[in-house]
């Protein structure tokens, strides 16, 4: 099953030392770059070392962006790592994203 995280169900899970949740439920996340730099996991600060292992371990994974045109487009909308999330979930075909912005979720919906 693909799965496509935005930053925020990823860190506020890891800061309260339940990011092992995502991975009970799925198999692997994919994340991408924006994404993987809004979760500044290497810096000290809370859940950074959670998912600092949660991507050695290879169950949340960056994958690189194919369509930047799209992402330009959605951040009229949305921050830089919605719109990365919106966009890798459309290129991968994901099953689900996880997004905590009801403007993002609505867009997505809209795109499909």
């Amino acid at each position: 099953m693909l799965v496509v995280s935005n930053t925020s169900p990823l860190l506020s899970l890891a800061i309260i030392g339940q990011l092992s949740l995502l991975r009970e439920q799925f198999v692997e996340i994919l994340i991408p770059p924006a994404v993987l730099a809004e979760l500044r996991v290497d810096e000290r600060l809370p859940g950074s070392a959670a998912l600092r292992e949660a991507l050695d371990a290879g169950w949340v994974r960056v994958e690189e962006i194919e369509d930047r045109p799209f992402v330009q487009i959605l951040q009229r909308d949305l921050d830089h790592g919605e719109a990365e999330a919106v966009a890798l979930a459309m290129q991968v075909n994901a099953e689900w994203t996880l997004l905590d912005e009801r403007e993002a979720r609505r867009i997505a919906s809209r795109w499909g």
